[in-house]
């Protein structure tokens, strides 16, 4: 027989079997490191996202305060509102009323200038056409 005896075949497979153990214990090794690297990066990766938890239940408390601020500025806008509509009004309603007041003391100052006026103008109609009478002063000349 030519080819290679069993005790040169068992010592190929014997070396092949330390490359590949040699192999298998760099990639061990390879893979612990890849393992130790991952898992610290998970623990950075926790911290943050915890961090990240941390910010938004703080930004959510947040938002819940001005949520709250300005459901409260809501309430106080509408009351402020009603409180100028009801002074706006108020304002027309005395300025109805102050203006009816004057026009009406106007009016009445009008129509006690015409009954003086016609009773001047009758009075002095009855003068023009009266017949003078007697004095019966004797302070009063006769005409």
């Amino acid at each position: 027989m030519d080819g290679p005896t069993h005790q040169e075949l068992d010592a190929k497979i014997a070396l092949v079997e330390a490359r590949l153990d040699a192999r298998l214990v760099g990639l061990d090794g390879k893979i612990d490191r890849l393992a130790d690297q991952i898992s610290g990066m998970v623990e950075i990766g926790n911290v943050r996202f915890a961090d990240m938890k941390a910010d938004a239940d703080g930004m959510r408390q947040d938002f819940a305060m001005l949520r709250s601020e300005f459901d409260d500025l809501r309430s106080e806008t509408r009351s402020a509102r009603l409180t100028i509509i009801i002074a706006v009004v108020g304002t027309g309603i005395a300025l109805f009323a102050a203006l009816t007041g004057t026009i009406s003391g106007y009016l009445t100052a009008f129509q006690a200038g015409l009954s003086v006026l016609s009773v001047s103008t009758v009075e002095a109609a009855d003068m023009r056409t009266a017949t003078p009478r007697p004095s019966t002063s004797l302070l009063e000349p006769r005409p």
